[in-house]
Parts: C-alpha cells; sequence; structure tokens
C-alpha cells in the first residue's frame, strides 16, 4: 500500500503558483480565442471580396490581407513568452514546511529515498526549462526566418503587384480610350437618332399635311361637282331656251312660207292685172270701135272698175305683209345669230369644264393610287441577310462590287442581287445595316460601302479596314436610303487571290419607313 503524507491545509504559495498557472491557461485561452475570431474575420472579409460583396480595390484587400496575417504571426508569437516566464516563476517558489501530497511508494520509507525523489524532480524542471528555453530560442529563430521569408515573399507579392498593377493600369487605360471613343460613338448615334426623331417629326408633320391637303383636294372636288352640276343645270336651261327658240324659228319659217304663198298670189294677182290691162286695153280698143252699145259699154266698165278696186286692196295687203315679214327677219337673223353664239360659248365650256374635271380627277386618282401604294408598303417588311457559302479565293477590283455573298438567309422581296451585290432600295425609310469580313492572309485592304441615288453620284456611307491574318473586321450603322436608291460593296483597291471566309455576311434591315410626299406636289 501506498503511504500519503497529506497536510491539513495547502501552502499558500502552492495556491498561489497553481492559481498564477490556472490564469496563465486562462489569459493562453483568451489570446488564442480572440486570435481565432480575428483569423475568422478575415477570412469572412476574403471571401466577401471574392463574391464581390465587398467594394474594396484589389490594392485595398492585399494590403489588409497582408497586415492581418503579420499581425497573427506576432500574436502567435507573443504565446510561448508568458509560458516561460510561469516556468520561471514555479522554478523560483522556495520549498514550503508543510508537506505536499506526495505518493511514497513501499521502498521510500526512508528520507532518503524522498529527498532523492525530490532531487530527481529538482533536475527534470531544471531539465524541462533548459528544453523550453532550447525550444523558445528555435522558435525566435523560426520566426526570424519566418519574417525574412514574409519579407521576401511580400517583397515578391509587392514586385509582381507593381507588374500587374502596370498592366492593369495600361489595360485601364486602353479601356478609357476605348470609352472614351465609345462614348463619342455614343453621343454623335445620339445626335443622329436626334436629328432622325426631329426628321420623323418633320416627316410626320408633312404625312400630316398632306391628308389634310388631301382632304382639302376632296372638298374641292365637291365644290367643283357642285358647280358642274349647277353648269349642267343652266345647259339644260340654255337648251330648253334654245328649243324654244328653234320653235320660235319655226313658227317663223312658217311665217315666211306663208309669206312666199303671198307673194306667189301676189305675183299671180300682178299677173292678173297685167291681163287685166291688157284686156282693159283690148275693151278701149273695142270701146272705140263699139259705139254703138253703151249699155254693155258702161257695165263693162264697171266690171273692170271693180277689179281694178281689188287689185289696189290686193296691193295694199301685200305691201302691209311685206312691211310686217321685214321686221320678223330682222329678228330671225338676230336670234340666230345669238343662237349660234350661245350653242359655241356652251359647247366651249361644256368642254373646258369636262376637260378640266377630267384632268382633276386624273390628278385626284393619281395621287389616291400613289397615296395608297405608299400606305400599302408601310405595312411591308423590307431587308436582307446574305453570307458566304464557302471559303472563296477572288481577284477584287476596285471599279467592280463585291460579289462574294452567295448564299441567301433572308432577301424579302428579291431586292439583293446575289449576282450583281446590289440591293435596290424599294421604300424610302431609315435602314440598319451590318457588314463582316474575315481572310486568313496578310493583306491590307479597305472596303467601302457606296450608295448612289437614282438621279445623282455615289456617296460611301460605310468603311471598315482589314490588315493582318486572321482579322475580322465589322461596320454597323443607320443609314436613311431612298426608293430605288442602289447599295454596294467595292474595294478602296485590286487585290488578287483574296482569300474571304465563309463566316463573312452582309445585312440591311428597315427600321422605319419614311412617306414621301414630294411627288405629290410637283
Amino acid at each position: 500500500m501506498s503511504l500519503m503524507v497529506c497536510a491539513r491545509m495547502r501552502p499558500a504559495k502552492q495556491i498561489k503558483v497553481i492559481r498564477s498557472q490556472l490564469e496563465i491557461l486562462g489569459d493562453f485561452k483568451d489570446q488564442v480565442d480572440d486570435l481565432l475570431r480575428c483569423i475568422c474575420t478575415v477570412l469572412q472579409v476574403g471571401e466577401y471580396w471574392l463574391e464581390e460583396r465587398d467594394n474594396k480595390t484589389f490594392t485595398d484587400i492585399y494590403q489588409f490581407l497582408t497586415n492581418q496575417t503579420a499581425e497573427c504571426i506576432s500574436k502567435c508569437s507573443s504565446i510561448p513568452y508568458g509560458s516561460e516566464d510561469d516556468c520561471q516563476a514555479a522554478d523560483t517558489t522556495e520549498p514550503c514546511d508543510t508537506p505536499v501530497m506526495i505518493p511514497i511508494l513501499k521502498d521510500d520509507k526512508e528520507p532518503s529515498h524522498i529527498l532523492l525523489r525530490i532531487e530527481s524532480m529538482e533536475n527534470s524542471v531544471t531539465a524541462n526549462c533548459k528544453r523550453i528555453k532550447t525550444l523558445n530560442q528555435k522558435f525566435k529563430e523560426r520566426e526570424k526566418n519566418t519574417k525574412e521569408n514574409f519579407a521576401k515573399a511580400q517583397e515578391k507579392t509587392e514586385r509582381k503587384f507593381a507588374e500587374k498593377y502596370e498592366k492593369i493600369m495600361e489595360e485601364f487605360h486602353a479601356a478609357s480610350s476605348f470609352m472614351l471613343n465609345l462614348k463619342k460613338q455614343t453621343e454623335s448615334l445620339s445626335q443622329q437618332i436626334s436629328e432622325r426623331a426631329i426628321t420623323d417629326s418633320q416627316q410626320e408633320e408633312k404625312e400630316r399635311n398632306i391628308f389634310v391637303e388631301f382632304d382639302e383636294m376632296k372638298a374641292e372636288i365637291s365644290r367643283t361637282t357642285e358647280e358642274l352640276t349647277h353648269l349642267r343645270s343652266l345647259n339644260e336651261k340654255l337648251s330648253n331656251k334654245v328649243i324654244g327658240n328653234e320653235k320660235r324659228i319655226c313658227d317663223l319659217c312658217i311665217s315666211f312660207e306663208n309669206e312666199t304663198l303671198l307673194k306667189s298670189e301676189l305675183s299671180s294677182a300682178q299677173n292678173t292685172v297685167k291681163i287685166d290691162k291688157e284686156m282693159e286695153g283690148k275693151c278701149n280698143d273695142q270701146l272705140k270701135d263699139i259705139e254703138d252699145k253703151p249699155h254693155s259699154a258702161n257695165a263693162f266698165t264697171l266690171d273692170m272698175q271693180s277689179m281694178t278696186c281689188q287689185v289696189q286692196e290686193l296691193q295694199k295687203n301685200f305691201c302691209l305683209t311685206t312691211q310686217m315679214i321685214d321686221p320678223l327677219k330682222q329678228d330671225v337673223s338676230d336670234i340666230s345669230t345669238v343662237v349660234t353664239k350661245l350653242k359655241a360659248s356652251l359647247d366651249s365650256l361644256v368642254d373646258e369644264q369636262g376637260k378640266k374635271l377630267s384632268d382633276h380627277e386624273d390628278k385626284v386618282y393619281g395621287q389616291f393610287v400613289q397615296m395608297s401604294q405608299e400606305i400599302k408598303d408601310l405595312h411591308q417588311h423590307v431587308g436582307f441577310y446574305v453570307d458566304v457559302d464557302s471559303k472563296k479565293t477572288m481577284n477584287l477590283r476596285a471599279t467592280r462590287n463585291l460579289t462574294c455573298f452567295d448564299h441567301e438567309l433572308f432577301n424579302e422581296g428579291k431586292h439583293f442581287n446575289l449576282r450583281t451585290g446590289i440591293f435596290v432600295v424599294p421604300c424610302s425609310g431609315l435602314y440598319l445595316c451590318s457588314l463582316i469580313l474575315e481572310i486568313d492572309q496578310d493583306n491590307d485592304i479597305e472596303f467601302n460601302i457606296h450608295v448612289k441615288p437614282k438621279f445623282e453620284k455615289e456617296t460611301i456611307k460605310g468603311i471598315t479596314h482589314l490588315k493582318n491574318k486572321d482579322t475580322i473586321a465589322s461596320v454597323a450603322f443607320p443609314i436613311d436610303l431612298n426608293k430605288e436608291d442602289k447599295m454596294y460593296i467595292r474595294p478602296i483597291k485590286d487585290c488578287f487571290n483574296l482569300n474571304i471566309s465563309h463566316t463573312s455576311y452582309f445585312a440591311c434591315v428597315l427600321i422605319k419607313k419614311f412617306f414621301r410626299v414630294e411627288t405629290l406636289h410637283k
């Protein structure tokens, strides 16, 4: 059995040493907890930056992680020093008179054995302290090496960071110039869009004015129709008047025929008078011969006198009839002249009004047909999208159109001719054009997009430039085109054995149609 030497109360120095050791362990635990919390915070900040939840720059986050790592390492290096001090404090504790609870073995019955064991324990404590000092020295050397390695790594990292920073700044300057150019292009495009919006508003105003003019034309047609109806009524009245005058002329003609009959009767009466005069002469001759017959002669004389009176009355009637017929003839002549003039004026007026009405109807109908066609064209889809079916090797001329596009993906209305490479604009409007060309050889060449109006010279609307092998040149731009304009692509110079890739394409689509009304005001 092991014998235990127990004390009623533990010595104060031992209690102080144990409490000091416990406090050291508690402080060590607090320092380790603080170190873990600091490491967790640094890890969380780094994760937030990787997840783009933190707006710090790369320089700031890198400097922050470097400083926090150095701080954590310094905290770790400061922990063992407290333990060494505690060991030294434990070594300097004086042995107390009160016996400590020490297990005594069977062979440790004599005090000499107890002293030997205490001495061995002291030697063990001294060896452990030396070992701790050695470990502390090694830790200091390791810490020094770590700091040197960290300084080298930090210097290397800073050098790499400086190089990366220079590259990033170069890329940033390139991106800044690109964004500046893009901003200028955007402003230019915005200005073009604003001008286009103003043009569109003016165009809409013109369209409204056209419809107002169309309404005015309709009103003018209505007024012309009313005037024509009024002229027709006047024509009917004049026709009725002419018919009345014709009836009157017929009556006058009948009267003239009666006058002719009277003239014939008068001539017959004159012949009768002449015959009577001859008979009177004969009677006078006979009176000279017949003197013996007075009664017969007197009777014959009375007869001759009565016949003479009748002839005189007939002459008076003939004179009166002649006096009546002369003014009637003059009236008939005047009426015939007036009727002829009225008829000629009416015919010319009817012909002129009919011609004006026909011309006006033709003009209005033509404008209506043209407006209907323009309105119908507003609902049509216009555009094309053609590409290169397979890789081609071509010889290009500066005076000839580019005809490498031989595959139709979209060609509404067949307005793009694959054989000639010409797009004939079917209707006026704002179009969006896009061109991509790719070559697989080193050849510096420029392609221009030309637009030729119907009665004007051609102009260049777009430019794309190819320099090196496996380069892609692209251009996209809005363009205002009029009906029957021609658009095509030409190289700026002659080029032989040019390899054009199958990824090249040419496309154009109508964005907004315009209602061109200039032809209606010609």
